[in-house]
């Protein structure tokens, strides 16, 4: 016997069951690369080239936040903006420090290294302000419907 048509739809698929299109795997190959630089690191003889390794695994921290930006597209872009700038300064920092210790072969202390680093902090905190104020001017509905319910209640 043919549905022609009579009698209900058979159900679709549930919707929950579908995954969002914006579902973005990227962190996994991110981390699989931190996994793969860290193996690398711990077999490497070399102080060079640890270095090397460790600074492309340390500059995926700032790529990561600007690709989390563009795949995101937060509505305050600032605070994270300076997160990436103040952990490039890192990067920067340790390029340098490494570029002393393993090309010039000098004590890298002080040096131009630590001006970078130096730098690194206030940019960090800079972000971490700017994303703590931001929570701040959110409306906190449900500390006001506590109030409102207390202020009900005394009245």
């Amino acid at each position: 016997m043919s549905n022609t048509g009579a009698g209900p739809a058979p159900a679709a698929e549930p919707a929950a069951a579908a995954e969002p299109a914006s579902a973005d795997r990227t962190w996994i190959h991110f981390l699989a690369a931190g996994a793969a630089g860290l193996l690398l690191f711990a077999v490497i003889d070399s102080q060079g080239l640890q270095d090397i390794v460790y600074l492309v695994v340390v500059a995926c921290a700032p790529l990561a936040i600007l690709y989390g930006m563009r795949l995101h597209q937060p509505v305050l872009v600032a605070p994270w903006f300076w997160m990436a700038g103040g952990l490039t300064l890192l990067v920067l920092g340790d390029a340098v420090y490494a570029w002393f210790e393993d090309v010039t072969g000098t004590d890298p202390f002080p040096s131009l290294a630590d001006v970078f680093f130096l730098l690194a902090y206030p940019a960090l905190a800079c972000g971490l302000y700017l994303l703590r104020r931001a929570r701040e001017r959110r409306l906190d509905r449900a500390g006001l419907l506590d109030s409102l319910i207390v202020t009900a209640g005394l009245g």
